[in-house]
């Protein structure tokens, strides 16, 4: 499993971000967004239809709502991704294809604080291998750096807030957590999932 792409939306009051990606067949999405004004978002894809419920979510304790959403098994070709908000409020949202993605293995809670640092609550991989991917969200404008705990950053989009994603491949079974250095103070969200290997196919050829 390894990050393709990432494709970002940002915009001011309006009621839903359609950003476009071009996929591969059978990878996975994920959807990372922030609204403003305590509201919440859903997500559909044009082609493979409405995402399933959040993985994560929570609220920065500065009024933003935060989350991410994932689909599987994609159909190939250009999408249009559209995150619709439930009530008022600027949005942000990042779309990642990675190649195929098991099943939710472990999730953590979303911490928040206010402070140049964030950092995630910890997650414990049942296995080796698989992907672990760590989110963090601010609204100070500030960028991030100095990924913690083996983290690669992946994205680190400026828009009415910054969204970052990271990620790293579990050695074994020990906790995972992941932190990030802020530019600026202020608030922010993190938090932090694995995915177990994806299935493989065998097919057996008759002789």
């Amino acid at each position: 499993m390894a990050w393709v792409q990432t494709v970002s939306a940002s915009s001011g009051l309006a009621s839903s971000l359609t950003p476009s990606i071009t996929v591969t067949a059978g990878n996975s999405l994920i959807v990372e967004w922030r609204v403003g004004g305590g509201a919440d978002a859903t997500v559909s894809a044009s082609v493979d239809g409405t995402f399933g419920s959040a993985e994560a979510s929570g609220n920065d304790g500065g009024g933003v709502n935060v989350g991410h959403h994932i689909l599987r098994n994609v159909t190939a070709g250009t999408q249009t991704i559209t995150v619709t908000r439930s009530g008022s409020g600027a949005m942000d949202c990042l779309v990642h294809e990675y190649t195929p993605l098991g099943v939710r293995d472990a999730v953590s809670v979303v911490n928040t604080g206010f402070s140049g640092t964030a950092s995630s609550a910890s997650i414990t991989p049942t296995n080796g291998g698989g992907q672990a991917l760590a989110f963090v969200i601010n609204t100070a404008g500030a960028t991030h750096s100095a990924w913690g705990s083996g983290f690669t950053e992946r994205s680190d989009f400026a828009g009415v807030a910054n969204l970052a994603l990271a990620d790293l491949v579990p050695s074994g079974t020990s906790a995972i957590s992941a932190s990030a250095t802020l530019s600026a103070s202020g608030f922010w969200s993190a938090w932090a999932v694995s995915y177990k290997s994806a299935a493989r196919k065998i097919i057996l050829a008759r002789t």
